[in-house]
């Protein structure tokens, strides 16, 4: 491609607007960079946040949904999802709201039964990153 007489160079993957795209559409790169920015901010916060027991988890649940949710979701309304992506963020949810419900895999708890525990928790209403968008019903 030229402009004004000059080539443009045709790159693989470019960051633009803080959200990396690919030639081919992929999101795969930056679902994984989103996922992974989440995972370092969880385990920055593990010892001042999630290990606190004299914070509510109401508490928890507001610094999930004002650093967390914005850090794994931003741009996600140009993201093109499939299967594995929605996967892979629900299972970075799931690691915050276990650890905020002080549950474990081994204590063979339900996700479902962790999402109640979150709506008990005080959250007033829960970002569906399944589907972009605010679900109402997690009123306390």
């Amino acid at each position: 491609m030229r402009v004004q007489d000059k080539q443009v160079e045709q790159v693989k993957a470019m960051k633009y607007l803080g959200v990396m795209m690919s030639d081919d559409g992929s999101m795969d790169e930056e679902v994984e960079h989103r996922i992974g920015t989440a995972t370092r901010m969880i385990g920055a916060m593990s010892t001042k946040v999630l290990q606190k027991s004299e914070l509510r988890r109401k508490t928890k649940m507001k610094v999930y949904n004002a650093c967390i949710v914005p850090a794994l979701l931003y741009g996600c309304e140009s993201w093109t999802l499939q299967a594995r992506h929605m996967s892979r963020l629900q299972a970075v949810e799931m690691k915050y709201l276990r650890r905020v419900a002080g549950v474990t895999w081994m204590d063979r708890v339900r996700n479902e039964e962790v999402h109640e525990r979150k709506a008990r928790a005080g959250s007033s209403y829960r970002h569906d990153i399944y589907g972009g968008g605010r679900v109402d019903g997690w009123r306390s």
